[in-house]
């Protein structure tokens, strides 16, 4: 009975009311921290585009485009020697997220020789193929600037070159051919 009112004594003094408070804080403090963590993987910060021009995001007239292809159209995008980091690879993925039907693959060239040799790849040149059923298209890094010679400045048309790619290569290309600016 003495180490039972020693226990009641000791939940009764004022060091281990303030351990408590302490325990109850340092609890809130991380269920704060995990909320945090939860709230910023659902928003995908990866997503967030801070340049000026939105550079790496894909503007609202091609998600419609793309959006609006139909079903019966299922496209591939191989991205050879490109990374996860590059800039172009976070906006071509983006197109995955716009339509189901468009895949998009990261591809090592000394990977896949099969495409390699079916579309001409040469190594270490940064291509993208789009590829829908038997019809393709393929750009090289180099496709995805242009050079304005009266400002000097150098433009990137990724989103456009990718954009209207997908759409030449669609069965409804008729139907937004007067929108297509493809340089080729």
């Amino acid at each position: 009975m003495k180490k039972f009112n020693k226990i009641v004594e000791a939940l009764k003094s004022k060091w281990l009311r303030n351990t408590g408070k302490t325990a109850i804080l340092i609890a809130i403090i991380i269920a704060i921290f995990l909320g945090i963590n939860i709230l910023i993987q659902k928003l995908d910060p990866k997503d967030i585009d801070f340049t000026e021009t939105q550079l790496y995001t894909l503007s609202d007239a091609s998600k419609e485009k793309i959006a609006s292809l139909p079903d019966e159209d299922k496209f591939e995008i191989y991205m050879f020697d490109f990374t996860e980091q590059d800039g172009v690879t976070e906006l071509v993925k983006q197109y995955e997220k716009v339509n189901k039907n468009i895949k998009v693959e990261i591809v090592k060239a000394e990977d896949r020789p099969d495409l390699v040799s079916k579309y001409n790849v040469e190594s270490g040149y940064y291509t993208v193929v789009i590829v829908n059923g038997e019809k393709s298209k393929i750009y090289t890094v180099y496709d995805f600037s242009t050079y304005d010679y009266s400002t000097g400045q150098t433009i990137d048309i990724t989103e456009q070159r990718m954009t209207n790619g997908i759409i030449s290569l669609s069965s409804i290309r008729k139907k937004y051919c007067y929108l297509c600016f493809d340089w080729t």
